[in-house]
Formats: structure tokens, sequence, C-alpha cells
């Protein structure tokens, strides 16, 4: 017969003999044959739980020389355990009616047995795709790609779950997302900047995009706010997609300050010709023939210089501004509109 020690760590799968008088027992049943000229016995025995490792010993007891014989025995439980990872996902904010880039989860066996993937699901405004087989082996990984799709605004949530053949099955990744009204789109390209400083004379550029936010159609587009001397140029129209953005270039056209020009606030800077031409005009007396001729030379010369410095100082720029663009800081506008629909976006330029 054969007996085994330490029964709880294994069972007892199969017994065979083949020609062979032997008489078995294990546990509490027995099973016992008669044959002539034994030949081979094969005994298969199996791990009872499912994770552990252990070792027993097979004993054979027979009529035959040095019995009773004994197999020392070793074995090793095992289960698959599939684990996802990241545990949650979490969409920034999607137009409603638009797909957003997809995310990644991956599944990892990182149990000793393989694991049977019956069922990959998702619930709530997101879908799936993925490369996990039927069969997912120890170690192996495999990838689910989720994209959230909105049907409303707000907050919206769901889960992707996995069922499969380990025990900690279903697995649950939580799902959320947050939904944004339609709008045009319009702003500033990744990458770009809504400032921008120039000299007077220079041309300001800034980069900027319209569309991919849930509106279709051909979008107008006007600029305002330049100041003085300088002109905003933009695209009469752009085109929009409402799942894809456009690019566009806005420029603003600054013009360049004359060095003898003489504005409003210049003369304030400059009190004292006003001085030299009155004092030329009202303090100096008549004299002799050739001192009265000098001094009127003078005087006509004292009212050319009022007259000229009136006419400079009522200019305040303009389209003809002589000045150029004055320095300082201003903000332009973009406008964007489709239908009734519009949206704006400042810009600042700085005029040094």
């Amino acid at each position: 017969m054969w007996t085994r020690s330490r029964q709880s760590y294994f069972n007892h799968v199969a017994a065979g003999c083949f020609r062979a008088a032997l008489s078995i027992s294990h546990g509490p049943t027995q099973a016992k044959g008669h044959a002539i000229g034994a030949k081979l016995c094969a005994i298969a025995l199996a791990p009872r739980h499912k994770i552990h490792t252990s070792g027993g010993t097979l004993t054979i007891t027979d009529n035959s020389a040095g019995s009773p014989h004994t197999v020392q025995l070793t074995g090793t439980g095992g289960q698959p355990s599939v684990v996802p990872s990241p545990a949650t996902l979490s969409f920034a904010s999607q137009s409603i009616g638009t797909s957003s880039p997809a995310q990644t989860v991956t599944l990892t066996n990182a149990g000793a047995l393989s694991a049977q993937i019956t069922q990959i699901q998702v619930s709530g405004d997101f879908a799936e795709t993925n490369t996990c087989p039927l069969t997912l082996n120890p170690t192996a990984t495999c990838t689910i790609q989720v994209t959230f799709t909105p049907t409303a605004s707000g907050t919206r949530t769901g889960s992707l779950v996995i069922t499969d053949s380990a025990p900690n099955s279903p697995q649950m990744v939580l799902l959320t997302g947050t939904g944004a009204a339609p709008s045009l789109g319009l702003g500033i390209e990744s990458g770009g900047s809504s400032s921008a400083t120039v000299a007077a004379g220079a041309t300001a550029k800034y980069s900027m995009s319209i569309g991919g936010a849930g509106v279709s159609g051909t979008a107008s587009l006007t600029c305002t706010g330049a100041p003085t001397g300088a002109t905003c140029t933009v695209p009469a129209t752009e085109t929009l997609s409402a799942t894809t953005a456009t690019d566009f270039n806005v420029s603003v056209t600054t013009t360049a300050r004359t060095a003898g020009a003489l504005r409003r606030g210049d003369l304030e800077r400059l009190p004292w010709l006003w001085a030299f031409a009155l004092m030329a005009w009202v303090v100096l007396p008549a004299g002799g023939p050739a001192k009265r001729v000098q001094r009127r030379y003078l005087r006509w010369f004292s009212l050319s210089l009022l007259v000229l410095l009136c006419s400079c100082g009522g200019s305040n720029g303009g389209g003809g501004n002589p000045g150029g663009t004055p320095a300082g800081t201003y903000t332009v506008a973009v406008t964007a509109q489709v239908g009734s629909t519009s949206e704006q976006m400042p810009l600042t330029l700085i005029v040094q």
C-alpha cells in the first residue's frame, strides 16, 4: 500500500498500476487490486491549497526488499491575480458631443496561474477599446483605452469593470469627467502668449486658435482697441470645426515716433518757449529807426513762433499722427462671431 504524510497539503489525483499486485490506501478510503508480475505503478498528487508551498512524503509499503519506500514531495499552489492600474481616471472639461483623447488603463496578471478574461465593459459617457486576450498569462499585461464623450454639462461619472477568473474579480476603475457647453473655442494657440512688447514702428504678432469646442460653421473676426497710429489685422473669416481647432495670426502694426515733431505733451514740458515769445512781443520797447527795424523783425519772429507752437500743440495724433504710436500698455480685443454666438479674446500690447 502507499500512504502520505502531512495529508492536509496534498490531494490524491490518480493512481494507476500496470501488471501489478498492489494495495492502495489514502485518507479514509482504500483501493485494492490483484495482478501478477507488477511492472509499473503511477501515482498522481496535487496540492490541496491554492496558494501554499509545502513538502510531504509518499510512503509505499510492499513485500519487496527495502520496503517501505518513500518519496519526498514538494509543491506550490497558485492562482491568478488581475490588477488594473491606475484605479481611477479623471478627464478634463470636454465639450458636449465631442470625444476626449484616450487615457490608458494597464491590466496585469500578478498571480501564478493564467487568468481567463470574460468581459470588459464601461458605463456612463465613456467608451473603451482594448488589447486584452481571452487568456492573460502570469506576469503578462494588456491595455484598455478609455475615451470620454459627455452628453450633458457638469460632472459625469462611470466605471470600467473587468470580469475574469481571478479570485478578486470583478476589478473596477472609477471614471470621472466634466461636460462643457459648446463654444467657439477662441483662444491663444498652445505655447503662444496673449501679450507682446514692441518698439514704436514695429509689429506685434499673436498666434491664436478657434474651433474644436463643439460648434461648426464660419466665424467672422474683428479686432478693436488698437492705439493711436496703430493698425490691427485679423483674417476676415475662419472655418470652424466642432472637433478640431484651427490656428490663425493677429498682428498689430505700430508707427514710429518722429524725433522733430511737437505734441501737446512736449509743449507742456517746454514753458520757456512761451515765455521767450511773450517777452519778445511785449517787453521790447520801440527805439531809433535802426533799432526799430531790428525790433520789428524780432517781433515778427516771435509772432511766427507763437503761431507755430499753437498749430503744433493743437494736434493730438489721429490718423495723421506725426508723433507715431505713443508709449504705453494697451488692450486689443479680437472678437469671433457665428450667428448669434460671439466670443472675445483680449490681447495685451506694450509699446515702448
